[in-house]
C-alpha cells in the first residue's frame, strides 16, 4: 500500500514538474499572442498532468506462452513478521509526507483564519458588497462556499464612483469565473506537493495570472475606463501575501506589469477563439503525454480461466493456441494452524492435516515481460469468509516484478476458509507460485526428481 501510494507521488511530482517548467517558459509568449486570458487558462494543464499519472497505464500484450504456475505449497513452521509488512523506509517516508502535509495544511488555513477574522464585523452594503471594520489587503473576494466581496472601511472615500464600480466588476468576474475554486485547488497542491519547490513557484505565477487575466477582463468590457482603472490600481497594493482561498485587488506583484497591461490592445474576438484552441489543445497534449510517459502494464493475449470441476481439485487451464495443447495446472495450498499466524490473537495451535482448496477462484498472476524465473513463496491470511485479507512475502523470488505480480494476484484470491468445531475460522496459508517457461509437466517431473534425489540422500545417511 504504501509503495503504491509513494509510486503514484512520484509520477505526479514528475509530471506535474514537467508541465509547470514548460509553462514557465511559454507565458510570456503566450500572454503577448493570444492575451493573458490564455496564459491563465494554459495552468489547467497542471491538474490534467496529475490526473494523467492515476488513470490505469496503457496495457502491452503479452502471450501467455509463460505463466505462473501455483505448485503445492509446504506446511509453514513459523511466521515472519517482517515479511508481512511494508519495508520501513516506505513507511517512514509516508509518514514524513503525511505529516508535511497535514503542516502545510493547517500553515494555510491558520493565514485565512487570521485573515478573515482581521476583516472584523461585516456591514452589508447597498450594492451588494460588504464593509469590513479595516482598509488592510482589500478589496477582495473572499469564500469558497459562501462568497462575499469585501471592501475597505474607506471604501468611499478612497476611490471615486467610477473606480468603484470597476473595482466591483474585477471581483465579481473573480467569483464568476470559478478564481475561488481554482485558488483552493491550487492550494490542495501545494499540501500534497508541499516538499516540491516548482510547486510554490507555480502557485505564485499562477496567481499573477489569473489577475492579470481579470483586468483584461474587465477592460474588455470597459474599453473606455483604462485611465481610471490604472489609478484604481495605484491607490492599493497588497501589504501581505495573498489569501490561499481570496481574490484581492491589490495584485501580489509588482504593480508595473499590471499598468503595462492596460497600454496593449486586447485580442480580437478570432484571436481569444484561437487561444481557446490552443489551450485545449496544450491540455489534452499535457494530460496525454503524462499517461503514455507511465510504463506499459502487461495484458495476456488469452486469459486463463479457473476450472472447477467437483471431482478433481481445482486448476487453471489455459488454451493453446497455433495447434499447442492447452495447459492444466493444479491447484492445492497447505493449511498453517492458526496460532502460527503472526497476526492471530488468542488463538488455539489447530493440528489439521493439509488440506485441497475447495471452490477457490484463483487467477493466475500476470507474466511479467522481462521473462524473468523464480519461485515467490507467499504467506496468505485467509478470513472466515475465505477471502484473503494480507498478502506477505515469505521468500523473494529476487526479481520485484515476479513478487509483485504474485502478490498482486492473491489479492484476488477467494480461498474456502477453515473449519474448526463446525464454524469457519481465520487461518494462514504457504503458498508458493513458480515463474517457469517450461510446461506445468516438465516442472512436475523436475520436482519429482529433486524428490527422489533428497529420499536417497535420506538413505545413505541412514545407512552410515
Amino acid at each position: 500500500m504504501s509503495n503504491d501510494i509513494l509510486r503514484l507521488l512520484l509520477g505526479t511530482t514528475l509530471a506535474a514538474s514537467v508541465v509547470v517548467l514548460l509553462l514557465h517558459l511559454l507565458r510570456a509568449p503566450l500572454r503577448r499572442w493570444l492575451g493573458a486570458g490564455a496564459a491563465y487558462a494554459a495552468w489547467a494543464a497542471v491538474p490534467a498532468a496529475v490526473i494523467a499519472v492515476l488513470l490505469p497505464a496503457r496495457e502491452a500484450p503479452v502471450e501467455w506462452g509463460a505463466i505462473g504456475v501455483v505448485l503445492q505449497p509446504v506446511r509453514a513452521a513459523t511466521a515472519a513478521v517482517s515479511s508481512m509488512q511494508a519495508p520501513m523506509w516506505e513507511m517512514l517516508l509516508l509518514a514524513v509526507w503525511l505529516g508535511g502535509m497535514g503542516a502545510m495544511a493547517i500553515g494555510l488555513w491558520r493565514r485565512q483564519h487570521r485573515f478573515v477574522r482581521g476583516l472584523g464585523e461585516l456591514r452589508r452594503r447597498g450594492d451588494g458588497l460588504w464593509t469590513s471594520e479595516t482598509s488592510r489587503d482589500l478589496p477582495a473576494a473572499v469564500g469558497l462556499f459562501r462568497t462575499r466581496i469585501v471592501v475597505p472601511n474607506d471604501f468611499d472615500s478612497r476611490y471615486d464612483t467610477r473606480e468603484r464600480r470597476l473595482i466591483a466588476c474585477h471581483e465579481r468576474l473573480h467569483v464568476s469565473r470559478g478564481d475561488l475554486v481554482a485558488n483552493a485547488v491550487v492550494s490542495a497542491l501545494r499540501c500534497v506537493y508541499w516538499f516540491n519547490p516548482v510547486i510554490h513557484l507555480a502557485a505564485r505565477r499562477f496567481r499573477v495570472d489569473q489577475e492579470l487575466a481579470c483586468d483584461a477582463d474587465v477592460i474588455w468590457r470597459h474599453p473606455g475606463a483604462r485611465r481610471a482603472y490604472g489609478e484604481a490600481m495605484l491607490k492599493a497594493q497588497l501589504e501581505d501575501l495573498p489569501m490561499p482561498l481570496a481574490c484581492h485587488w491589490p495584485a501580489p506583484h509588482p504593480l508595473r506589469e499590471r499598468i503595462a497591461l492596460l497600454g496593449k490592445k486586447l485580442p480580437s474576438a478570432r484571436r481569444r477563439a484561437l487561444a481557446s484552441f490552443v489551450i485545449t489543445l496544450m491540455t489534452v497534449a499535457a494530460g496525454y503525454g503524462a499517461w503514455a510517459a507511465q510504463p506499459a502494464q502487461p495484458r495476456a493475449a488469452s486469459m486463463p480461466e479457473s476450472v472447477i470441476d467437483r471431482d478433481k481439485p481445482p486448476g487453471i487451464r489455459v488454451e493453446g493456441r497455433n495447434g499447442t495443447p492447452p495447459l492444466a495446472i493444479e491447484l492445492t495450498a497447505a493449511r498453517e494452524p492458526e496460532a502460527a499466524s503472526a497476526f492471530a490473537r488468542d488463538a488455539e495451535p489447530a493440528d489439521e492435516p493439509d488440506r485441497r482448496i475447495d471452490r477457490s477462484k484463483l487467477a493466475p498472476p500476470r507474466y511479467p515481460a522481462s521473462r524473468h524465473e523464480g519461485k515467490v513463496v507467499m504467506r496468505l491470511d485467509v478470513g472466515r469468509d475465505g477471502r484473503v485479507t494480507r498478502v506477505g512475502l515469505d521468500r523473494s523470488s529476487g526479481f520485484e516484478d515476479l513478487d509483485q505480480a504474485a502478490m498482486t494476484a492473491a489479492r484476488r484470491w477467494y480461498i474456502e476458509p477453515a473449519i474448526e468445531g463446525g464454524r469457519a475460522v481465520a487461518s494462514t496459508v504457504r503458498v508458493p507460485v513458480e515463474f517457469s517457461l517450461d510446461e506445468p509437466q516438465a516442472i512436475a517431473r523436475r520436482d519429482a526428481r529433486a524428490s527422489e534425489g533428497n529420499m536417497r540422500n535420506e538413505a545413505r545417511m541412514e545407512r552410515r
